[in-house]
C-alpha cells in the first residue's frame, strides 16, 4: 500500500513539474532568427558585428594594459639579453664537474667532522665530559640543513629544476632557476677552462 501511495505522489510531482509542457498547444510560434542574418548577428546581434574604425580600435587598445606591464620581475626579465644556449658536450662536462665537486664537498665535510671529533676526544678531557652530546646534536642538525642545500644544488646542476624545493613551492621560479643553472654551467666551464 505504501508503494502505491509513493507512486501516486511521484505522478503528482511529475504532473506539477512537467504538466504544462505536456498540455501546451504544440502549434505555438517558435522564434527563429532571420535566415538572412549571419551566425554572428544571430548570436551576438547586429551591433556587436559592426566593424570598428581605426580610431575606435586604438581607443579600445589604449585602455587595455597587459598584466605584465608594471611587474618589476617581468620588466627585468624582458630587458636583459638571454644567455646563449650551451651545447650538449659542454653541458655534460659542466654537469659532471659540478656533481663531482658537490660529492667531494660532502665527503670532505664528513671527513673533517670525524677528524675533528677524534682529535677533540684524544686531546681534550673536557670534550667527552662536557661538549660531545651538544656538539653532535648541533652538528647533526646543521649537517641535515647543509645536505638539503647540496641536494637542491645537485638538482639544479643536473637540470632537475622541478625537484628544487623552492620550485616545488612556487613553480613561477622555474624560469629563474633555469637561467641560474645556465649561468652556473657557464661559470663552471670558464673556471675550469682557465685552469688548463
Amino acid at each position: 500500500m505504501s508503494k502505491n501511495k509513493k507512486n501516486q505522489e511521484e505522478k503528482e510531482v511529475f504532473e506539477k513539474t512537467f504538466g504544462e509542457l505536456l498540455n501546451e498547444d504544440r502549434n505555438k510560434e517558435v522564434l527563429i532568427s532571420n535566415p538572412e542574418d549571419t551566425l554572428d548577428e544571430a548570436l551576438f546581434g547586429a551591433e556587436e558585428n559592426k566593424p570598428l574604425t581605426e580610431e575606435e580600435r586604438e581607443a579600445a587598445a589604449g585602455k587595455y594594459v597587459p598584466p605584465s606591464i608594471g611587474d618589476e620581475q617581468w620588466e627585468q626579465f624582458s630587458s636583459r639579453t638571454p644567455l646563449p644556449p650551451i651545447n650538449r658536450e659542454e653541458e655534460a662536462r659542466a654537469v659532471s664537474i659540478g656533481l663531482q665537486e658537490i660529492r667531494k664537498m660532502k665527503e670532505y665535510m664528513l671527513y673533517i667532522h670525524r677528524h675533528m671529533t677524534n682529535e677533540f676526544m684524544r686531546i681534550y678531557a673536557t670534550y667527552p665530559l662536557l661538549f660531545s652530546k651538544n656538539f653532535e646534536e648541533s652538528f647533526e642538525k646543521a649537517h641535515k640543513e647543509i645536505v638539503a642545500v647540496m641536494e637542491d644544488i645537485e638538482h639544479l646542476i643536473a637540470g632537475d629544476i622541478d625537484q628544487v624545493e623552492a620550485v616545488k613551492t612556487d613553480y613561477k621560479l622555474y624560469q629563474i632557476f633555469s637561467e641560474k643553472r645556465l649561468s652556473l654551467l657557464y661559470d663552471l666551464l670558464e673556471h675550469y677552462n682557465k685552469k688548463k
